[in-house]
């Protein structure tokens, strides 16, 4: 069975207006029920609805060591919600950290990782990377490699990647193949430059699409075409 790893950001908890909502998370999880028959999948998600260490943590004066690990924490708070609404529609999820958090997340180790693709359960990865100054994208690329997907999935708010911000420039074009080199000579801020680096070593494929799109990781899957492929 093949693996496919989800990067998700904080923002599934929120509506189109920035207010508190499950219902983009609901039509994930309903997607990824339809995707575990035929692939083990995993997830790594974001804590930015919470806090962005690079944003709350200077507005409020923090040294960035400290704001990195709050925002860490912030993503343990969103994998919990989701672990909950997931086990609502009768997925159970192993909620996985880089050390064990009591009563909430099982620490990383790969004996855990094994036993659950072997069980075909899904994995929810929070914490990050549990060190500082390392994005979520960057921790879902290392997680990917240690459970053997092939593929990302980064679902974002916007349903691939453009030349440049499309909520600012109605221009923008979007762009369905792009290689690394060009992602990072042209930084697009797709992902970031450790997270991308690491992906062209080791040759693997992410694949941008909207959060919102009825069946968007499903058609992700299947379609060489939908949303933006970074090869």
């Amino acid at each position: 069975m093949q693996s496919v790893l989800i990067k998700l950001s904080g923002e599934i908890f929120s509506d189109s207006n920035g207010q508190l909502s499950a219902e983009a998370a609901h039509q994930l999880i309903a997607q990824i029920k339809k995707i575990i028959p035929t692939h083990h999948v995993s997830i790594v998600i974001g804590g930015g609805n919470f806090f962005r260490g690079s944003i709350q943590g200077r507005l409020l004066g923090l040294r960035a060591t400290a704001a990195h690990y709050i925002g860490m924490h912030a993503t343990v708070l969103n994998g919990l919600a989701l672990q909950e609404l997931m086990a609502q529609q009768g997925i159970e999820a192993l909620l996985l950290a880089p050390n064990r958090i009591y009563g909430a997340a099982s620490a990383l180790e790969p004996a855990v990782i094994t036993q659950a693709k072997k069980n075909n359960t899904p994995i929810i990865f929070v914490g990050g990377t549990g060190i500082p100054f390392v994005t979520t994208d960057t921790a879902a690329v290392m997680r990917a490699l240690q459970v053997g997907a092939p593929l990302v999935l980064k679902a974002t708010n916007v349903d691939g990647v453009y030349n440049k911000d499309p909520r600012k420039n109605p221009d923008a074009q979007l762009l369905t193949r792009v290689s690394y080199h060009d992602a990072l000579v042209s930084k697009l801020g797709i992902m970031d430059a450790t997270a991308l680096t690491l992906a062209q070593e080791h040759n693997l494929k992410i694949k941008v699409l909207s959060m919102h799109a009825a069946d968007g990781l499903i058609n992700a899957l299947h379609e060489d075409a939908y949303g933006s492929t970074i090869y």
